[in-house]
């Protein structure tokens, strides 16, 4: 009975410790709600785009390429890199010469594999070895294709071609080196003796310069350049989109050389300020072409009657 008398004022003391401290942290609660001026809710985000719509004109570093008269065959892919000097375009005076140049495309092809066959046979030591250097061709060769890695492409079905030849020559008794060295010596003289006939008859148009190749010739080539752009008014750059200019005829297309290309667009003075002040904008095209492009704003032009022109550029696309 001691006992039980002596722990009731234990366990009254707890308790009044403990609403002591409650009502402590009560009233220090209460003191920083007045004193702090700031409060707590609940907010979301949001994004606010600030767009503009116009209509303006994409302008490149662009140079025609003339033809003439006769049957032309562009060798060239749209989008294709060209070298200073690479063929773009073959014009053949008839259609004999078009064919004679399908004959010499067709011994030039031929004679290669014959030439990779023949220095491909001083190394093999027996047929597996062979066999295996074709399956290895053929892999490098899928290999790159997957990858759409096209750069050695030419060489790399070239050696799978001539691998297999020098195999076929190898497990013949009436094929052998010296066989195939006579019709490699014929091949090379019928090639000659075309090529000489077929010479004036076929005309060659070559890159004057490293680009990127492009069938679409629209007139706009020679109307505005990058040099040009810089320096464009509203009313200049309003009469530009107002034309209808032709392309060249006789053009076998033209070359882009430079990787840098522009926009010019007509946009209010007021807009034309914002612009200038974001630096960075996005742009998206609402043609065949649907993706965002990130460009700089190059110079913004005033007219002093409430237009402007903004020139963006970018090296994407």
């Amino acid at each position: 009975e001691y006992a039980m008398k002596q722990g009731r004022p234990l366990i009254t003391f707890v308790i009044a410790l403990f609403a002591g401290a409650l009502v402590l942290y009560f009233l220090v609660s209460l003191w920083k709600t007045f004193q702090d001026p700031f409060t707590t809710t609940y907010t979301y985000s949001y994004t606010l785009n600030d767009s503009i719509q116009t209509d303006g004109l994409i302008i490149r570093q662009e140079q025609v390429l003339s033809g003439s008269d006769g049957i032309v065959d562009v060798t060239r892919g749209e989008g294709e890199k060209v070298g200073i000097g690479q063929t773009v375009a073959l014009i053949y005076r008839d259609d004999q010469a078009r064919q004679a140049q399908e004959q010499q495309d067709a011994l030039r092809l031929e004679i290669t594999q014959l030439q990779y066959a023949l220095g491909q046979g001083e190394n093999v030591s027996s047929a597996a070895k062979l066999n295996d250097d074709i399956l290895s061709a053929m892999v490098s060769l899928r290999t790159a294709s997957a990858q759409q890695d096209f750069s050695d492409l030419e060489d790399q079905v070239l050696e799978v071609k001539g691998k297999v030849l020098r195999r076929e020559y190898t497990y013949s008794d009436e094929l052998s080196t010296d066989t195939l060295t006579a019709r490699l010596q014929d091949l090379q003289t019928q090639y000659q003796t075309l090529r000489n006939q077929s010479y004036s008859a076929i005309t060659q148009i070559t890159a004057p310069a490293s680009g990127t190749f492009s069938t679409l010739v629209d007139g706009y080539e020679g109307l505005v350049n990058p040099e040009s752009a810089m320096n464009l008014t509203p009313q200049a750059l309003e009469d530009l989109l107002s034309q209808t200019p032709s392309g060249d005829s006789a053009a076998v297309g033209k070359l882009i050389s430079s990787d840098t290309w522009y926009f010019a667009a007509v946009v209010t003075q007021e807009e034309g300020e914002r612009l200038e002040q974001a630096g960075t904008l996005t742009l998206r095209f609402a043609g065949d072409f649907t993706q965002e492009v990130s460009m700089t704003v190059e110079k913004v032009n005033q007219d002093g009657q409430g237009q402007a022109v903004v020139v963006l550029s970018t090296d994407r696309y």
